[in-house]
């Protein structure tokens, strides 16, 4: 039954992906068009969301490599994929933003480029892993995964696994230099003054959604731990409803703009993670559903 799961994921994965993919690349102007965004940021955000939506065609297929590795307890080459991917992507911010070493000076475009890049080259490493690794309680074939079944699936959707404190970790770190060096972080990407003090308001508020962000990762990889995986899939319908509610209020009734789009993130966070830590702290003996 894990071999099918396994194979139905990726091929219900990828599907998504694709979707993401075409959504993301054709929408891209319409999306930050009603968000507000105007120029010449607009064209800025443009260009950067149709090369990094690239990266989404092969997204699925990492998840799901991923969360195979997770399954069944062989975490370490999911931490050298992401050093390898990470390295990856400094190197070549570095080459494409600046133009270093003979290449071109792209700026923005080159940013999302080497994101592009980096985690492209992380899904081979390892979906091969994956598939050929001999410690794995099972094997999956390519042909088995064209013909899984979306029944399959499904099902699958709703299996989780267990969490990790370096998520809290994480955040807590980078929401700091976040907070603390955003004039120096924007500055290495631009000198236009005016668009570092814009920005900056975003990054505050971006700093601040990663406390209840890792708060909703932890309580949510650790529901699913006790088995309770219904309870995260009606969380996230209640989360889906909730932006589209509030970012619709913001934008249009309040006017807020892309601000608008932040604060409701912020406030999806923060909500979610507060239900899923209550539903953690009554325990495994607990179920709603």
């Amino acid at each position: 039954m894990s071999k099918k799961y396994a194979e139905s994921s990726y091929l219900g994965n990828t599907i998504i992906s694709v979707i993401m993919f075409i959504f993301f690349f054709s929408g891209a102007g319409f999306i930050y068009k009603i968000m507000g965004v105007q120029s010449p940021i607009l064209e800025y955000s443009i260009s950067y969301l149709k090369i990094i939506s690239f990266s989404m065609i092969f997204f699925g297929i990492y998840t799901t490599s991923v969360s195979i590795m997770q399954g069944v307890g062989l975490t370490k080459i999911i931490m050298i994929t992401g050093i390898i991917s990470n390295a990856l992507n400094i190197l070549l911010d570095y080459l494409l933003i600046f133009g270093k070493l003979g290449f071109p000076k792209m700026g923005i475009e080159g940013a999302a480029l080497a994101s592009v890049i980096s985690i492209t080259a992380a899904v081979p490493i390892i979906t091969i892993y994956v598939l050929k690794y001999r410690r794995m309680p099972f094997k999956i074939n390519f042909n088995d995964v064209i013909k899984a079944e979306l029944v399959t699936f499904k099902q699958a959707v709703s299996i989780g696994f267990k969490a990790t404190f370096y998520s809290l970790m994480f955040c807590v770190v980078f929401a700091a230099l976040f907070i603390l060096f955003t004039k120096n972080i924007m500055g290495i990407f631009t000198n236009d003054v005016s668009f570092i003090e814009t920005a900056s308001k975003y990054f505050l508020i971006v700093a601040i959604t990663m406390f209840p962000k890792a708060l909703n990762i932890i309580m949510g990889h650790g529901i699913r731990g006790m088995g309770d995986t219904k309870w995260m899939m009606y969380t996230q319908i209640f989360g889906t409803i909730f932006v589209i509610v509030l970012a619709y209020i913001l934008l249009f009734h309040f006017n807020l703009g892309l601000m608008g789009i932040f604060i409701t993130f912020l406030a999806d966070e923060t909500i979610r993670g507060l239900i899923n830590m209550f539903r953690f702290w009554l325990g495994r003996e607990f179920y709603m559903f």
